[in-house]
């Protein structure tokens, strides 16, 4: 049995200020954000999900609570009653501090959903064509992965010959309903596309990659928001616009990190920002794992066993290779995403349902509609069925397949 966790979108009323020593203190707002990082295989990761807080300027700052506060919110993320990326934090000035906004009771949090704030989209495309914004990060003493641009976006898009890569295996696996590009999109304004231009293509880089140098010293800055806050804000000085902009996604490719970093990569769930480390930019499973994150997407595993025991499924186990990565999501993913032809059944009021289903790698190879994932409805607990065939897409999946 495979479980599997998505991210769905929830609304509730806003709850009021707070009011401490019988004084009304000033609201703030910041949308509520859950980052997973991917743990290099064999070495333990101690902050795999951490939650932070996104401001209107793309800047983000840890939420600090206890241990029980983070399962306590981890479980509000699974119940559906918060969703990161669309759940905005409403908290006090005395509440927030150099460390981050501190949450010392979520049973008093104050919180509300929406779906958009003056512009910014809360929620990640699952269709249609997405524009991607990459920047190579170069730190204060020009340090900066070996890859340039060119060989960047060839990994990542394959924009000279890469066979396998983060466009070509997305656009395979939704049958071409998620089209992913390189640069911005047709409704950018002309002042947007002006500037983008400017310290893309002009200065010999590709469509839509480009190269900041921030004022720190990684070797010895150990903070993850330190570096990406850094990154943030030169991107957005060059830029004269917030992330993401015009853009649907932006990827930040950091040299390396030093100190104790058991992690390649890290995503925010239904957002719009990854950020990988050195060479880990330039796997296709990696690649398409941490898209999987920014698409609503959480870890997947065995039932009864940890994170990243689902060998089906990118979510679970990511192909640590360039050029293999020929493998999609698992039927509870699928079934998310929409990308295929599905099935409900409820055995009690539908009675046995037997039939041919098709495996996602061939589901658009032929005019038929057998459907690719069959939901059964079992009370509580759902069950998702699909056909694992490793052929096409999905060709090479390592486990459970025919």
């Amino acid at each position: 049995m495979i479980f599997s966790r998505i991210a769905l979108v929830s609304f509730v009323a806003l709850l009021g200020c707070e009011i401490v020593n019988g004084q009304t203190e000033a609201s703030n707002e910041c949308v509520i954000l859950q980052r997973n990082s991917l743990c290099i295989p064999n070495m333990e990761c101690l902050d795999e999900v951490n939650f932070e807080c996104e401001f209107d300027d793309g800047h983000a700052v840890p939420i600090v609570m206890t241990e029980e506060g983070k399962e306590m919110m981890s479980m509000m993320m699974q119940e559906f009653t918060i969703s990161s990326g669309s759940t905005v934090l409403v908290y006090s000035d005395y509440e927030r501090d150099d460390a981050g906004i501190h949450l010392s009771s979520l049973e008093h949090m104050n919180f509300y959903n929406k779906e958009e704030e003056g512009g910014r989209r809360l929620a990640s495309k699952k269709t249609g064509d997405v524009y991607y914004l990459t920047v190579r990060v170069i730190d204060q003493n020009g340090l900066a992965y070996s890859h340039d641009t060119a060989t960047m976006g060839d990994n990542i898009f394959g924009q000279i010959n890469d066979p396998v890569n983060l466009k070509s295996q997305i656009e395979a696996c939704s049958d071409n309903q998620l089209r992913i590009h390189s640069g911005y999109p047709p409704t950018a304004t002309q002042a947007q596309k002006d500037i983008i231009d400017n310290v893309t293509t002009a200065l010999g880089h590709p469509e839509g990659l480009m190269e900041v140098t921030i004022p720190i010293d990684i070797t010895t800055t150990g903070d993850k928001y330190a570096v990406r806050n850094a990154i943030i804000t030169e991107v957005q000085t060059v830029l004269g616009f917030n992330l993401p902009g015009p853009f649907d996604h932006v990827i930040f490719v950091v040299e390396d990190c030093y100190g104790s970093c058991p992690w390649a990569a890290y995503a925010y769930i239904n957002s719009w920002n990854q950020v990988y480390r050195g060479q880990y930019y330039s796997l296709t499973g990696v690649l398409v794992h941490e898209y999987g994150h920014n698409l609503g997407l959480y870890h997947s595993g065995i039932a009864g066993g940890t994170e990243y025991t689902d060998h089906t499924c990118q979510m679970g186990n990511p192909l640590y290779s360039d050029d293999t990565g020929k493998m999609c999501f698992n039927p509870a993913k699928n079934f998310y995403l929409d990308w295929y032809d599905s099935l409900e059944i409820n055995p009690i009021t539908d009675g046995d349902w037997s039939g041919e289903m098709m495996g996602v790698g061939e589901w658009g190879d032929y005019n038929v509609t057998y459907p690719a994932v069959v939901k059964i409805e079992a009370g509580s607990d759902d069950y998702y069925v699909g056909f694992n065939r490793a052929a096409g897409s999905n060709s090479d999946n390592v486990a459970g397949d025919d």
